[in-house]
């Protein structure tokens, strides 16, 4: 039995995204649950850390930008997840989250190897207008 599903109007994004930033999920679809809440910081850590390239929601209104939310705002809200990332991907020791351990530089300065690094698909930038 597949449960109907009611679409948002658009002018209920602006409250979504606003929402959203005070919570440590990095996407709206990282609420659905566990699963894809570690699949979407995978996402967006890989695309934005490893692979450096931009991620950004922007939604604007009749001539004028109403709200970001930019790979900087996820990383943000989402440290301690990225940190499990960079753990779980091999990037950091695990003694690291632990204060006085010697690694303590984020991932930005570190270097990936070129084959790591181009080993994902990338995500696009999502725009929305209300």
């Amino acid at each position: 039995m597949v449960a109907s599903v009611t679409a948002l109007p658009a002018s209920a994004a602006l409250q979504l995204y606003s929402e959203l930033r005070e919570t440590s999920f990095p996407t709206l679809y990282a609420i659905a649950n566990a699963y894809e809440d570690f699949s979407e910081c995978l996402a967006i850590y890989v695309h934005t850390v490893l692979m450096r390239r931009p991620y950004r929601v922007e939604l604007s209104g009749i001539g004028a930008q109403v709200l970001t939310d930019d790979c900087s705002s996820v990383a943000a809200r989402c440290a301690r997840k990225f940190d499990f990332i960079e753990t779980f991907l091999g990037l950091r020791q695990p003694a690291r989250l632990i204060a006085g351990s010697a690694d303590h530089r984020p991932a930005l300065d570190r270097q990936v190897p070129a084959a790591q690094a181009t080993a994902f698909t990338t995500r696009p930038t999502s725009v929305a207008t209300l």
